[in-house]
């Protein structure tokens, strides 16, 4: 998620345990993620989890969701 969305949004993030680096976001240099931010969400009453997001700055979009 875009560090801009994340100050909007007022969310609380914490160091990452374990930075890694994003090479295909970037092309000219490798963007370190070493922040990141817990959501909860809930599908009606019946499905409730949470995600881990990394923080990066992206000036493309505000979220980027990626399979892995």
């Amino acid at each position: 998620m875009s560090s801009e969305a994340i100050e909007k949004l007022r969310l609380k993030i914490e160091k990452h345990p374990k930075p890694y680096k994003l090479k295909w976001l970037n092309q000219d240099r490798k963007v370190i993620v070493d922040e990141r931010y817990l959501i909860s969400f809930s599908i009606g009453n019946i499905y409730f989890d949470s995600v881990w997001f990394g923080v990066v700055y992206i000036n493309a979009c505000h979220l980027l969701l990626d399979g892995q």
